[in-house]
């Protein structure tokens, strides 16, 4: 008998009096499509500290850049971050890996994992950001 696919539910969680996503992170059910329409309401910093490998899409170089200068733990590829800089990254000893890149270096990352037989598809969070 072949399993069966469990769509995803639409549930709508309002923000009320919070301020930032991580005020009401916890009532956010994992396994989430997340729609959010204002910007500075922290969900990438929640990515970046949560307990969980990441990879982070973002859509420009000044806010990988920012987030470097707050979070010296994580990877910032851009155009002048090499494959092999991705390689000793993700080889070193930071615990959760967090890699944050342009949609343009993307491939550099992607082949990265594929050179050292990561499954980064079922072994990383991804969060598309604005």
């Amino acid at each position: 008998m072949a399993e069966e696919k469990q769509l995803m539910q639409e549930e709508i969680i309002q923000l009320g009096d919070a301020k930032y996503l991580t005020e009401i992170w916890n009532e956010i059910p994992s396994n989430a499509l997340i729609h959010k329409t204002l910007p500075g309401l922290g969900a990438t910093t929640v990515e970046i500290k949560s307990k969980r490998h990441s990879i982070i899409i973002e859509p420009n170089v000044p806010v990988i850049e920012g987030k470097q200068i707050k979070h010296p733990n994580i990877l910032g590829v851009t155009e002048k971050v090499k494959g092999s800089d991705i390689v000793a990254y993700l080889k070193g000893p930071i615990e959760f890996k967090k890699i944050i890149t342009t949609p343009e270096s993307y491939l550099k990352v992607q082949r990265a994992f594929n050179q050292l037989n990561i499954n980064y598809l079922e072994e990383y969070f991804f969060l598309f950001d604005e």
